[in-house]
């Protein structure tokens, strides 16, 4: 199975160019210099606390399952898992259009909550082929990490 190359995704990291790469499960990627890194079972979780200006943003890159059939089903099957239910969002998703690489397709979601009377955005992105689907959701209470 084709691993999927994760360089940057929504966030911009801002790394050296020789940071080592990583691999989790399907996913390789360059973790991002300076975060907190929690690994768990079924996810890598990297978090950045600002505490002065009160901002943070969190990264989760999970393991895969086995695909729903087709992209937009498995965005919305991961959207209900991974937002939805952790974070009671009401609102419909927002998705992006579908991309395609190396046989993947690839669809962004995204959405927002209130948490301590501030405003949240989750950024879910989901990549669906070779009969796998897995993805990567970004929380963050500032704009600063939408870059």
């Amino acid at each position: 199975m084709k691993t999927i190359a994760f360089l940057s995704l929504l966030i911009s990291f801002s790394i050296t160019s020789f940071a080592q790469k990583q691999t989790f499960d399907l996913v390789t990627f360059t973790p991002p210099k300076g975060w907190t890194k929690e690994e768990k079972q079924n996810v890598i979780v990297y978090t950045k606390v600002d505490k002065k200006n009160k901002v943070w943003c969190q990264i989760g890159v999970y393991k895969s399952t086995a695909s729903k059939g087709n992209i937009e089903d498995d965005l919305q099957s991961e959207w209900n898992e991974m937002a939805v239910k952790q974070f009671n969002i009401t609102d419909p998703m927002q998705a992006t259009e579908t991309q395609e690489a190396d046989g993947w397709k690839i669809k962004t979601g995204s959405g927002k909550f209130t948490s301590s009377n501030q405003p949240v955005a989750v950024l879910l992105t989901t990549f669906s082929g070779y009969n796998r689907c897995t993805s990567i959701i970004a929380i963050t209470n500032s704009q600063a990490y939408l870059e």
